[in-house]
């Protein structure tokens, strides 16, 4: 039943909730988990541009997508951004990143995901918005994949669950996983790579300020890789 908790985890999707124990054991899924979560958001977005224009497209596909997955990720992308905003040693950042609140480097930094993708995914309609976001998030979650192999716990929660159950066995799983969309389009595979880069990216940047993984980081890695990916995709 690995499936069924990387989808309960990742969206609100009606399936019976797995524990966080199980979810991390089933992180090879999550590939899975974003070409469905892309397929229908993309194909929102793709019956929607027969009949308006591609910017009113790109904001159905992005508010189904929203809504399916509960914005689970956005939260830690706020966080994690107000985390890199503050002032202090990294458990003074730390402690940023639990307060409830959401300051101005939190929403700076979702205004700005949501606007690279709305940006990206207007320049295109029909088919090829729904390629570009079924690519994006295919991207997004492998991006997490790669996060909680290379990634070493910060402090304790899902961040250090995560780490700690993520194997070689799920690496390679996952990355066949990844693979499927670059044998059907080869010219794929660089915004695939993108979202890796961006995960790696994200990852040193939270080791050099808060000494490693947070269930925060996990979900800006998310965010900030899907809008970078489907940038990518539509720029080539």
């Amino acid at each position: 039943m690995g499936l069924v908790d990387a989808i309960s985890f990742l969206s609100i999707i009606p399936v019976r909730h797995g524990s966080l124990e199980k979810v991390s054991t089933s992180q090879h899924w999550f590939p899975v988990v974003g070409l469905l979560l892309g397929v229908i958001s993309g194909g929102v977005g793709w019956i929607v541009s027969l009949y308006a224009e591609p910017l009113l497209a790109a904001v159905a596909a992005l508010a189904t997508l929203s809504i399916i997955t509960g914005l689970h990720h956005t939260d830690g992308l706020a966080d994690f951004a107000d985390g890199l905003m503050g002032r202090g040693d990294s458990k003074k950042r730390l402690q940023i990143m639990r307060d409830k609140m959401v300051g101005t480097g939190g929403i700076t930094a979702v205004i700005l995901c949501i606007a690279c993708f709305l940006a990206s995914a207007s320049q295109v309609g029909g088919m090829e918005i729904f390629v570009a976001i079924i690519v994006a998030e295919v991207a997004a979650k492998y991006s997490m994949i790669v996060a909680s192999y290379l990634g070493r716990p910060a402090a304790g929660g899902s961040g250090a669950t995560f780490c700690a159950n993520m194997n070689r066995r799920q690496l390679i799983i996952s990355t066949a996983w990844w693979v499927v969309p670059v044998i059907f389009a080869p010219h794929m595979v660089l915004p695939m790579l993108a979202g890796v880069l961006t995960s790696i990216t994200i990852l040193y940047i939270a080791k050099r300020t808060i000494h490693g993984m947070t269930g925060d980081v996990f979900g800006a890695i998310n965010e900030a890789s899907r809008a970078v990916s489907i940038a990518v995709v539509v720029s080539i």
